[in-house]
């Protein structure tokens, strides 16, 4: 009897104890859902707001206001638009608008969004080019290391294994127009935002799938010399040097250039002495002296030391047999000519196997892959194709390779600035994109 009424207090004890247990688990368990909803439905108020500022431009652009009111799922927005010049609050210059987006679901979790837009004048650029790695295909990188600044694919974006895409100068983004598939090993700061037009495989406050913002605009690349949009365009123009620039040649009006009869070789302006045109397509050590070397009909190359840049045209390729040491400061681009696009030849570059270190442009018309060890200081653009990338990889932004002949307008673009005002059809840039 004695055990028995020493058991009965110990049970009872158990029991109390389990139940607070319990209690708070499931307390726990509830605030946890609450939370969950919360994030759930400010979410869609930032979709909503966002999707207002997107539907507000395209009001200005066709000659309207950009007021207006609208609904997004179970989301309700609301754009206001002050136009400059304006001494605020908000300030803002003439020519100049700024568009505050507010809105809630089921009339609460309020998010805003505010972004100040200015129009621009016929010729001018849209920006400077921000992208570490650009492409109008896919992109596709697997295996380890860094990439430093912004990636965009108007295709699908698949990043997978160790890497790490890290902010350069504050800009670290992830974009596609299409579909985003990150591994489980890729880390994004969280500052960047993750943007793709369809599908995105995570989630989080910084990701935003069936995004239809001007981050996640196709990229145009539709053979362009300039950086410059036409009336009621939308997105970026993808980098495309004119080869009379680049390499001094005169067009022939049937969209190749003018050929030396008596030679074979392209006819090339006697004041660009910079440039060297080669007739051969296999070089060991290429020694680059600070010209530009034309390789008409493409080149494989076993490597090549000094300061310079290699051009590949007619859409023919660029093909890297060996390693390149010490960060050679080398641009390297495979042209199509006009009369070959959109998709003529296989104007690609490719670095294989061993450990190349370069600084500067990789612009292909075609694809670009690299394999093995790959460190670039400088930017990769696919302008028609796709970007593979196979082993340990850092890349870090560094757009200087864009001082070539050829890119002046990628150069001379910017942010802020009067700007030529707002009115029908004119295309705008948008100067800041906050969300509150």
């Amino acid at each position: 009897m004695k055990q028995r009424a020493i058991a009965l207090p110990v049970v009872l004890s158990v029991l109390t104890l389990m139940l607070i247990i319990v209690s708070v688990v499931a307390s726990s368990g509830v605030v946890n859902l609450q939370q969950a909803r919360v994030d759930t439905f400010q979410k869609q108020s930032l979709y909503a707001a966002e999707a207002g500022i997107a539907r507000s431009i395209r009001d200005i652009i066709g000659g309207g206001t950009g007021n207006l009111n609208g609904q997004l799922g179970q989301s309700s927005y609301q754009v206001r638009v002050t136009m400059g010049p304006s001494v605020g609050p908000p300030q803002v210059p003439a020519g100049a608008a700024y568009l505050l987006s507010t809105a809630t679901t089921g009339d609460r979790y309020e998010r805003r969004v505010g972004v100040m837009i200015r129009g621009l004048e016929n010729g001018e650029a849209t920006s400077s080019f921000p992208y570490t790695v650009a492409a109008g295909g896919t992109v596709d990188i697997q295996g380890g290391g860094r990439i430093g600044g912004s990636l965009k694919s108007t295709g699908d974006l698949s990043v997978g294994g160790g890497i790490r895409i890290t902010p350069v100068n504050g800009n670290g983004r992830v974009l596609s127009h299409e579909d985003i598939q990150l591994g489980n090993g890729v880390k994004v700061d969280s500052s960047q935002d993750i943007r793709a037009a369809q599908t995105v495989n995570q989630t989080g406050s910084n990701v935003f799938a069936n995004d239809n913002t001007p981050a996640t605009s196709a990229f145009i690349d539709d053979g362009r010399f300039t950086n410059t949009l036409n009336l009621g365009e939308v997105g970026e123009v993808l980098p495309n040097p004119d080869p009379v620039t680049l390499l001094g040649l005169t067009e022939d009006g049937l969209g190749d250039y003018v050929v030396d009869p008596l030679t074979g070789l392209y006819q090339i302006d006697a004041a660009r002495t910079d440039v060297v045109q080669h007739p051969e397509t296999v070089v060991g050590n290429l020694a680059l002296d600070g010209k530009i070397h034309f390789f008409p009909d493409g080149v494989t190359i076993d490597t090549v030391s000094g300061e310079g840049t290699i051009v590949s045209g007619r859409g023919n390729p660029v093909t890297f047999n060996r390693a390149i040491h010490g960060f050679a400061r080398v641009n390297v681009l495979a042209l199509r000519w006009q009369g070959q696009m959109p998709a003529l030849g296989n104007p690609s570059i490719t670095f294989t196997g061993g450990h190349n270190e370069i600084a500067g442009l990789i612009l292909a018309h075609g694809n670009v892959s690299t394999q093995g060890n790959f460190n670039l200081r400088g930017q990769i653009v696919c302008y028609a194709g796709n970007f593979t990338s196979n082993g340990n990889r850092n890349i870090l932004y560094e757009p200087s390779g864009m001082l070539l002949p050829g890119f002046e307008s990628w150069l001379t673009g910017g942010f802020g600035g009067v700007g030529g005002g707002l009115g029908l059809n004119q295309p705008v840039m948008i100067i800041s994109w906050q969300r509150f």
